[in-house]
């Protein structure tokens, strides 16, 4: 099959690229012009915190729960200040951080560049 040719998204190309890098590169751009905070920080994901809560309690490991019952998402905000305030001393706190920190990475979806 052949490719899909079109021009880069800026104005500087030099000729035709391939469309689904410049559709890449456009996003790169625009997930870039965002303030920090918002691009890495507030990255938020859902999870299923009732399964988590359950799974971890029904195995019989510390580190539950998770979230509270109310909280349906965590962001990469969230698990900065977790890392910040941890108290390595206390190893259900450690194993609370991993499960959140799993939680969080185990969702399939679009992850923004």
């Amino acid at each position: 099959m052949g490719r899909l040719w079109a021009v880069r998204c800026d104005d500087a190309s030099d000729g035709p690229t391939c469309l689904a890098y410049s559709c890449r590169t456009h996003a790169c751009r625009k997930a870039l012009a965002k303030r920090r905070s918002e691009r890495i920080d507030g990255h938020t994901i859902p999870i299923a915190t009732d399964w988590w809560n359950t799974e971890i309690a029904a195995a019989h490991l510390p580190g539950a729960p998770v979230t509270g019952p109310d909280v349906t998402q965590l962001s990469r905000g969230d698990l900065f200040t977790d890392a910040a305030n941890l108290n390595a001393d206390y190893e259900v706190e450690l194993l609370r951080f991993l499960w959140r920190v799993i939680a969080w990475g185990s969702v399939v979806s679009r992850r923004v560049v």
